[in-house]
């Protein structure tokens, strides 16, 4: 997804660490790119699920924040210490596994003002980029 793409690299220097999520597939095409081949496999966790989805885990400041490839799917954003943050020491059966759909909003707003909430999902709407950029300079980037 372009948009996402753009969105975040808007914020690559604020990313301390980062680790990909997807199926075996989409590593093999990624080690093909000679420019990051070096790099996939420390920076590549392989799910069993075949399903097309992959995840992006960024670490920026206190957060952990889960970002999936695919339209459908809300940014998932954590603190580090909190005990609803997905359990990433095992492998996965699927992207599926990091997504809570229990989780509150992030971000919510009326006409006149943004209600932020210290963790919370981020959903790709209209004008997600706007939220997503007051969120992060809220809550992550402060």
């Amino acid at each position: 997804d372009n948009r996402r793409k753009h969105f975040w690299l808007k914020y690559v220097s604020n990313i301390t660490s980062f680790k990909v999520y997807g199926p075996s597939f989409t590593k093999s095409i990624l080690k093909r790119d000679e420019r990051i081949a070096e790099y996939i496999d420390a920076r590549f966790e392989t799910v069993y699920s075949n399903k097309d989805a992959s995840a992006f885990i960024l670490y920026m400041g206190d957060y952990t924040i889960i970002e999936f490839s695919n339209d459908g799917y809300a940014c998932c954003a954590y603190k580090i210490n909190s005990s609803k943050r997905p359990a990433l020491n095992q492998k996965l059966n699927s992207v599926d596994d990091l997504r809570n759909s229990s989780l509150p909003l992030a971000i919510q707003s009326d006409s006149n003002y943004y209600y932020t909430s210290d963790e919370g999902r981020l959903f790709h709407n209209s004008n997600w980029e706007s939220k997503f950029n007051h969120w992060l300079k809220e809550k992550v980037l402060k």
